[in-house]
């Protein structure tokens, strides 16, 4: 029983020090405080205004919104009226006295959304807030899909989409793109002669002055404007949005799994449809899709829409559909947004973009990027590692616990851990936590077998349920895949645990057995200690302090030696608002910053562990 325990209590501990992200997918009005950027196309047709802008808005934390910019390719620059933004705990998004309808993504840094034109038109918009992030030129170096949609009307402007790859260096300069396949059929141009700059702000021009466009913080998509031709003058060429992603890596079809808020503009010129729609779209495991019954609605007021096929996507992340050959699709480098251009059945041409919404099986709800949580107990991230030392009858014997990667699991993104165990051998997890702050082990794998693995909405196993902000005598139910029951009592929000003050502390008993646990949580480093006893023995779980990285990784090694002091002093005398802060190097846990009484720690903790 000792064996079988144990086995649930690491997994217990390790998902603390493991936890993921709820907050992504609960939103509310503070989340619309910022500045925000943004970008517009406008579709439509004589005598109704076409054609695109780009301007700032300053949002407060009531949603009110107040324009401080707009360039608009008509050069008038009136602003617009002031307004209120609402959002639902969905992340749906509303501009009161208007027919607004958006998504903000589960990063909350991005909004897309489409609405009546006060010119009459139809508009597509992405936001993007402004942020801490620094650009500069050489955040271009890679390779980039886009995607573009262009309105106009003729015969100034040929409306249609386009889309290819381009190639940059780390000065801006294309060294080479694909030929660039539009909506007349066009597919043997290729670009040249593309000069990009980003400023300090993440502002992109070309030298040509033809876009003006913004980087995202996490500087993999640029949305843009601009008066162009994107190949040669007789292909497509008019008012252009240009969304350019890098493209998702190791991309497969599983990873599609789940709910997409589309937002789409349809382009064109004469007496074809032109307006906006949003919908709904489920993808299945195996990327049958359909749009969600009474989700569709568009800029003529109609409903009931309805669509299924089935979407198929390659390793680079390229798009396609089952029923429309012509459409093409990015989903990019995060896997959380996807860019599609198709035509439209009536007439026109289509630009899609589409964000992940939250994922829900079976009643629980995954936030999209579920595996990167962090709150005041519970911080984690890939690379962390754990060292486990057994006390009394178990002296010598010790577990080390990695943070892997993040893994898709039956469509939700899990985190992957590794139980390294000179007894029981290497094992693997994979969990994600829902919204409402539950833990889910999606898989566990022994290195000779697999013993559990999610493959149907009924086998989410039973959940860990956390609590964010404790009082002493609250009560902490938990629970591991149906075996066994812990109910914690929170004894203390000022405990002391191996050099940690002010800790949380919960006390446990599992199921009828004599096992008691103590374990400890420091905020803004999570899971410092652990201490359980029965008849066998005592445990202890700890952090050793002064273990920053191992020789060559930036990964704890279980030993405090000279890569720890390298790594120490490379933050010396560094506080939270310095680029390279580790609150793991402030060891006196007094003052935010790095100095010689940490340095003192430092020095008590040397040559502690055992070597790798």
């Amino acid at each position: 029983m000792r064996k079988a325990r144990n086995t649930i209590l690491v997994s217990i501990v390790l998902l603390h020090a493991t936890a993921f992200s709820t907050q992504a997918g609960i939103f509310t009005t503070s989340d619309l405080e910022g500045t925000w950027d943004f970008h517009m196309l406008v579709s439509g047709d004589a005598p109704q205004w076409i054609g695109w802008a780009y301007g700032t808005q300053v949002i407060n934390d009531s949603g009110d919104l107040t324009f401080t910019s707009i360039t608009r390719s008509s050069g008038n620059p009136e602003l617009p009226a002031d307004a209120t933004m609402a959002i639902s705990a969905s992340g749906v998004v509303t501009i009161a006295g208007t027919d607004f309808h958006g998504i903000m993504n589960s990063q909350k840094y991005m909004i897309v959304g489409v609405m009546t034109d006060g010119g009459g038109g139809f508009n597509l918009i992405i936001f993007s807030k402004q942020g801490t992030s620094t650009f500069s030129t050489s955040d271009l170096e890679g390779t980039w899909d886009y995607s573009g949609l262009i309105s106009g009307d003729a015969p100034a402007q040929t409306v249609g989409w386009y889309w290819g790859a381009f190639t940059f260096n780390e000065y801006g300069v294309l060294t080479s793109a694909t030929p660039v396949t539009d909506s007349l059929g066009n597919s043997d141009w290729v670009p040249s002669g593309v000069n990009l700059d980003v400023t300090s702000t993440g502002m992109v021009t070309d030298t040509g002055g033809l876009i003006r466009g913004v980087m995202n913080p996490d500087k993999d998509m640029i949305v843009a404007v601009g008066t162009m031709c994107p190949g040669r003058d007789t292909d497509v060429c008019g008012y252009n949005l240009l969304v350019m992603q890098r493209p998702a890596q190791e991309a497969s079809i599983g990873e599609l799994y789940g709910a997409w808020q589309m937002h789409g503009l349809v382009s064109g010129d004469g007496q074809v449809y032109k307006g906006w729609f949003y919908v709904t779209m489920l993808v299945s495991i195996d990327g049958s899709s359909h749009f969600v019954a009474g989700s569709y609605l568009n800029s003529s007021g109609e409903t009931g829409q309805t669509w299924s096929g089935t979407l198929t996507v390659t390793s680079d992340g390229i798009l396609a559909i089952s029923d429309k050959p012509e459409a093409h699709g990015i989903l990019g480098i995060g896997k959380d947004m996807t860019v599609i251009t198709m035509n439209d059945g009536g007439g026109g041409y289509n630009l899609v973009v589409s964000v992940r919404g939250a994922r829900t099986i079976s009643g629980y709800t995954f936030a999209s990027n579920s595996a990167t949580f962090e709150n005041q107990y519970f911080p984690a991230s890939v690379g962390y590692k754990w060292i486990y030392r057994g006390y009394g009858a178990y002296d010598g014997y010790t577990k080390i616990s990695d943070a892997l990667s993040t893994e898709i699991v039956y469509g939700v993104s899990c985190l992957k851990g590794k139980i390294q165990d000179p007894v029981e051998g290497i094992r693997y997890f994979w969990g994600a936590e829902d919204t409402e702050n539950n833990i889910h082990i999606f898989k566990f794998q022994y290195e000779s077998h697999l013993a559990l693995e999610v493959d149907s909405d009924d086998d989410i196993p039973a959940n860990i349920q956390l609590i964010g902000s404790p009082d002493v005598e609250d009560s902490w139910i938990r629970s591991i895949n149906g075996d066994g029951v812990a109910e914690y009592e929170v004894m203390s929000l000022t405990a002391t645990a191996d050099g940690y003050d002010n800790c949380l502390k919960v006390k446990g008993a599992y199921g009828q057995g004599p096992d008691i646990d103590y374990e400890y949580f420091k905020a803004g480093v999570g899971l410092v200690k652990t201490e359980w006893v029965d008849d066998g023995g005592s445990w202890v779980l700890m952090m050793i302090p002064g273990d920053f990285c191992g020789e060559g990784s930036e990964q704890p090694d279980g030993y405090v030696d000279y890569w720890d002091l390298l790594y120490f002093a490379q933050r010396w005398h560094s506080s939270p608002s310095d680029t390279n802060w580790d609150p793991r190097c402030d060891l006196d846990k007094e003052d935010n910053y790095v100095d010689y009484w940490d340095l003192l720690v430092f020095a008590q903790q040397w040559h502690k562990g055992q070597p790798p």
